[in-house]
């Protein structure tokens, strides 16, 4: 897994493109994404789906 931090201010293109509202937002293969700040399991949960698990 590779993770990436984009301030989304400075590149509007990325936000554009991945609809961010909030802060944090995190992108997980292009497919799944959660916004805010969230309990461990909720984002891991969000991480093996997009995995396909």
């Amino acid at each position: 897994m590779v993770a990436d931090m984009v301030d989304a201010g400075s590149f509007d293109r990325l936000s554009n493109r991945y609809r961010v509202s909030g802060v944090p937002m995190t992108v997980v293969n292009g497919k799944a994404q959660v916004t805010g700040a969230v309990p461990e399991a909720q984002l891991m949960r969000t991480v093996r789906q997009a995995l396909g698990g």
